[in-house]
């Protein structure tokens, strides 16, 4: 008895709702479940690493700085001739020569003037990959407005289930005063009653099925949008969804990211290949310095400095320039090839999805008439039980058959409904 009183405040409550009352949509619901995605918070990851990557690109042409400190022993080193050195000696010069202990303390300075375009390609290779890492978790978060239309589109069966049977079961109510009537006076028997009591109670122990169900979809809805659903919180009916002639899934926004990023690819591949031009300084203090003379004689520490500008060019870069770039002109194919692939299954996909749309407009257009029919068949039972035509059988049968074909017609409009919506999200997540 509590849950039938339940059932009808809920839907007295719907009946009753104005039309400015809060409803959940199901616009809203995407939203929230998209927002609500666990991966939905690798944005912010992803972008983050994206700065921290693209800063240190652009800091590649700040001067830089490096500290050497070394000491070597080697087995032979630069000397005088043994002539040269008597030849010293003779006039009171003694040359010691170089040690062949050998110390050096340096700090070198670099300052990139051209790196062949280097820094700029690999700034355009991050751009890229982060845009491919973000198209891919995108891709990901929008895969769940899947699951929010099958949820949603399953209360509004529910819903429509729902509101049927308490139609049904106002209905046998009414027949069972005018057969209570009937037993009363005589004229029908008392199994009569007892029969279509039978069916109230049945219709009661599906409404109560029905509504647990509804609590299942409702709370597994709510865990979707990260929001609990109260019971008093109506779900809207949506209006048929636009027609998308347009594919514009996020897929082929990645498929196109992907191409980016193999040519920025190949650009830092052709930066590889030029040459560098850096202007360097270098100093440091030790043995032997510059003036190898002057250590021959003394063997001393000095401080020595040197500075210019210094092209490099890796050549042997160039053995495998062709066959690097050959790998890209593949890569680039196959994401051409699973680009093709994506768009041939989506072209699939709407055909059937179209074919059913037009398929269900058709039954739905067919129910009109049916449920019009299944009522006045209804009516002339209910009439003809009166006069004692048709049994009770015959009339519970025929207010069965109008219920059935009313929700028929009701999920039939739903499930166009979904087939819409489905469209929607074939050509457009």
């Amino acid at each position: 008895m509590a849950n039938r009183l339940k059932t009808k405040a809920f839907i007295l409550f719907l009946a009753l709702l104005p039309a400015s009352a809060r409803c959940i949509t199901i616009e809203e619901c995407y939203r929230l479940a998209r927002d609500n995605f666990p991966l939905t918070a690798q944005y912010g990851i992803i972008e983050k690493i994206g700065e921290y990557s693209f800063s240190n690109a652009c800091r590649s042409y700040l001067p830089q700085l490096s500290f050497l400190a070394q000491a070597t022993l080697q087995n032979e080193v630069s000397d005088f001739p043994e002539e040269m050195r008597a030849l010293y000696k003779k006039v009171g010069i003694e040359m010691e020569g170089l040690s062949k202990d050998q110390y050096k303390v340096m700090l070198q300075l670099n300052q990139k003037i051209w790196d062949g375009g280097s820094t700029k390609a690999q700034k355009a290779q991050i751009a890229a990959e982060t845009e491919v890492n973000r198209l891919r978790v995108e891709k990901e978060a929008d895969a769940v407005r899947e699951r929010v239309n099958q949820v949603y589109f399953g209360m509004l069966v529910l819903q429509a289930q729902l509101q049927r049977a308490e139609n049904l079961r106002s209905l046998l109510l009414a027949n069972k005063k005018t057969v209570d009537s009937q037993v009363k006076n005589g004229v029908a028997l008392p199994s009569d009653a007892e029969l279509i009591q039978v069916e109230i109670v049945s219709l009661e122990q599906k409404i109560v099925k029905i509504e647990m169900a509804a609590g299942a979809y409702r709370h597994v809805l709510g865990l979707l949008i990260g929001k609990e659903l109260s019971e008093r919180e109506p779900i809207e009916r949506p209006s048929p969804a636009p027609v998308e002639e347009e594919c514009l899934r996020t897929e082929l926004k990645l498929f196109d990211a992907q191409i980016r990023q193999q040519n920025a690819l190949r650009g830092s591949i052709r930066a590889d290949n030029l040459p560098h031009l850096d202007f360097f300084v270098q100093g440091y203090y030790g043995r032997p310095g510059f003036n190898l003379f002057n250590d021959m004689m003394y063997d001393d520490f000095s401080w020595n400095a040197i500075g210019g500008i210094r092209l490099q060019w890796n050549i042997s870069a160039l053995y495998t320039r062709s066959n690097l770039l050959g790998k890209i002109d593949l890569a680039q194919e196959s994401i051409g090839n699973d680009r093709a692939l994506f768009e041939w299954n989506i072209a699939q996909q709407k055909t059937e999805k179209e074919s059913n749309i037009a398929e269900m407009a058709e039954v739905s257009r067919r129910d009109v008439e049916i449920v019009g029919l299944r009522t006045s068949i209804r009516q002339a039972s209910e009439s003809q039980y009166k006069n004692g035509v048709v049994t009770i059988n015959e009339l519970l049968r025929n207010i069965n058959n109008e219920s059935d074909a009313q929700l028929a017609a009701q999920l039939h409009e739903l499930e166009l409904l979904k087939n819409g919506y489905d469209l929607k999200l074939t050509m457009n997540w």
